[in-house]
């Protein structure tokens, strides 16, 4: 379940984020960093599901449009990008858009850094 204190002391940068991500010229992608606990993943699952509109399916990580690469080992690997090469071939299913979120894309290895 998103945390809803963390989405407070983001406040903020949630407005901001909106308000760029409305403009025509937003971007692709957005690299969210900080320091350990303060709540980076909650943030991000919480504008996911206010871009893909379905809060219930982006906790639960079954939302069609959203892909999240979490590995809990030392690194991420090329084997673990494999399954975003194929679904980022298909349009959105539900949404407008497709979202990936890359939990610690710090870890990755270069192969998969360039494979993606």
């Amino acid at each position: 379940m998103i945390n809803k204190k963390v989405v407070e002391f983001h406040l903020k940068s949630k407005e901001s984020f909106f308000k760029f991500l409305t403009n025509q010229d937003s971007f692709g992608s957005y690299l969210f960093t900080g320091l350990k606990g303060t709540g980076k993943k909650d943030f991000v699952f919480f504008l996911s599901s206010k871009i893909l509109t379905n809060s219930h399916k982006i906790e639960k990580n079954i939302h069609p449009d959203f892909f999240y690469l979490s590995n809990e080992n030392d690194k991420i690997l090329v084997q673990d990008t494999k399954d975003i090469e194929k679904w980022i071939l298909y349009p959105p299913f539900e949404s407008t858009r497709k979202i990936i979120v890359i939990s610690k894309a710090e870890t990755m290895n270069v192969e998969a850094q360039n494979k993606l």
